[in-house]
């Protein structure tokens, strides 16, 4: 499964850069904090302000963009020291959660109005990613790691600074289903960056 996804993106970003003149495309860059939910925030409390992405997408017409996207979010959260008790003993150690989260996605973009000065649109990433979630406990490290489904559906507005470049804010949530010992994963996201466009 995990070959078969990778090369399905390859090809895709592949294509983008050989069409780059045959039609419009909307290269975009953005940086944004993220903030867990559910059981993930009980894994991880603090927000995240490691959240890259990077996406091509070509227009399709005025209203509709498809393409893809790579992304990388870190996470870590340190509780300090924490004294466990079991059967026998008990443990007293500083304790360190985190995770990296490596996402690919195929990305459908509704843009709400014709292009303009401020264009909002609805987006959705369906895709993988690959998360390896740790604690550190004293000397001793435990986690997991593995791939798991990802769905990403986000709202926001692209504003013109120019004809090719924009500045694009969003706000989304981030789904990832429990899979293979690695916990149900789960952010909400803020996010700016820059949108530019090419023939």
């Amino acid at each position: 499964m995990k070959s078969i996804f990778l090369s399905a993106v390859v090809a895709l970003l592949i294509a983008a850069s050989a069409s780059h003149t045959a039609a419009q495309w909307h290269t975009e860059l953005n940086y944004g904090s993220a903030f867990t939910t559910d059981r993930f925030h009980e894994f991880l409390p603090s927000a995240g302000f490691w959240n890259w992405q990077y996406q091509v997408r070509k227009e399709v017409n005025d209203r509709y963009e498809v393409g893809g996207s790579v992304a990388w979010s870190y996470f870590e959260h340190d509780f300090g020291r924490i004294t466990r008790t079991g059967e026998a003993i008990a443990v007293t150690a500083n304790t360190v959660h985190y995770t990296n989260i490596l996402a690919f996605q195929f990305v459908n973009q509704l843009n709400l109005t014709d292009p303009g000065e401020a264009v909002p649109f609805l987006r959705l990433g369906i895709g993988a990613a690959h998360q390896s979630q740790q604690e550190n406990v004293g000397l001793f490290s435990l986690g997991n790691s593995g791939w798991q489904f990802m769905l990403n559906p986000e709202a926001g507005v692209r504003i013109a600074l120019r004809d090719d470049l924009g500045l694009v804010l969003a706000g989304g949530y981030s789904f990832l289903p429990e899979s293979g010992g690695l916990l149900p994963t789960s952010f909400w996201s803020l996010k700016a960056g820059l949108s530019w466009s090419k023939f």
